[in-house]
């Protein structure tokens, strides 16, 4: 009966612990907390999907910008233009992110930009066949900056390349 205990116990903790709600702070002092923390900020979806800019050009494992923003301190940066990728991210100079041999390379990788924010980095494509139901917004309104993914489905290997979709949002205010 312990040793059932103790492997629920260890099984409990470790399911708590990869649900990490907040975390920092890093070298630079930056702290992050989800709508998932007792104290983080209240979550509410903006939708931008009749007054965004569609982003065309997104297939599997690719990026396409840049899109202009305004000077937004990200680190010891002002960004003032961002490219969306196609696999969950956005990143603030022209980076492609995919998986090779079915993963994503460890990050951060030393001499490859690392300037990017990838709140779903996994495997998702806009490509296909013409079913495929992914699609990308962005809308700027000089101090808030947000990209949806809607409905991105995650890359598979069938019939037609994909499977499911995910809806998530990044917004730089």
């Amino acid at each position: 009966m312990k040793k059932i205990f103790f492997a629920l116990n260890i099984l409990l903790c470790t399911s708590l612990l990869s649900q990490t709600t907040s975390g920092g702070p890093d070298n630079f002092g930056y702290t992050y907390k989800s709508s998932a923390h007792p104290t983080g900020p209240t979550y509410q979806w903006f939708d931008i999907t009749t007054i965004g800019t569609i982003v065309s050009g997104l297939a599997d494992d690719n990026f396409v910008g840049p899109f202009s923003m305004s000077g937004f301190p990200y680190y010891s940066t002002n960004p003032t233009q961002f490219y969306v990728g196609s696999n969950g991210y956005i990143s603030f100079q022209p980076v492609n992110i995919a998986s090779s041999n079915a993963q994503f390379p460890a990050m951060p990788v030393i001499g490859v930009p690392d300037n990017y924010i990838a709140p779903f980095l996994t495997d998702l494509t806009f490509a296909g066949n013409a079913s495929n139901p992914g699609i990308a917004y962005y809308y700027n309104q000089g101090d808030t900056i947000c990209v949806t993914f809607e409905k991105v489905p995650f890359w598979t290997n069938n019939t037609n390349q994909y499977s499911g979709d995910n809806t998530f949002q990044i917004i730089l205010n």
